[in-house]
């Protein structure tokens, strides 16, 4: 169990803090079949050989090596024009249809003002969305960075 510090519960509690979702939210996501959403690793790795220019590949499995991955996702969507990452990203994560986790839930029983993501897959906003379904309150305002 996390022994979270008093001052963080109570800001948390206060609504004064600012969640941030990183990728390994949805890693305990699932779809009908059990499969999961791929790794940050697996991700790049696949979009890499999609889409990186092919002088650009041994860099990028350096930075993957480096678990440089922001940096990494940078090299290889770059000039990507934004319907193919839409598809590609559709792909990976729309069509296995992944539902959201319990930890999704239980970042929107916080109940927080803010909450910020870069994640490519939109499991927390579907548990936003399904939440407001069940009479939940919503984040005032959810950024997602993709």
């Amino acid at each position: 169990m996390i022994n979270w510090p008093d001052s963080l519960v109570e800001e948390i509690a206060s609504k004064r803090a600012i969640l941030f979702l990183g990728s390994g939210i949805s890693s305990s996501s699932t779809n009908a079949a059990g499969a999961r959403p791929p790794s940050w690793k697996k991700l790049l790795e696949d979009a890499g050989a999609k889409f990186a220019n092919p002088n650009d590949l041994k860099y990028v499995g350096e930075l993957i090596g480096k678990e440089l991955f922001l940096d990494a996702a940078e090299v290889v969507f770059d000039g990507v024009p934004q319907a193919d990452r839409r598809i590609f990203f559709q792909q990976i994560f729309a069509a296995p249809r992944f539902s959201p986790s319990p930890f999704h839930a239980a970042i929107q029983a916080i109940n927080a003002k803010i909450i910020i993501t870069t994640n490519y897959d939109q499991l927390s906003q579907l548990q936003n969305d399904f939440s407001e379904l069940a009479d939940i309150r919503r984040a005032r305002f959810f950024i997602a960075f993709s």
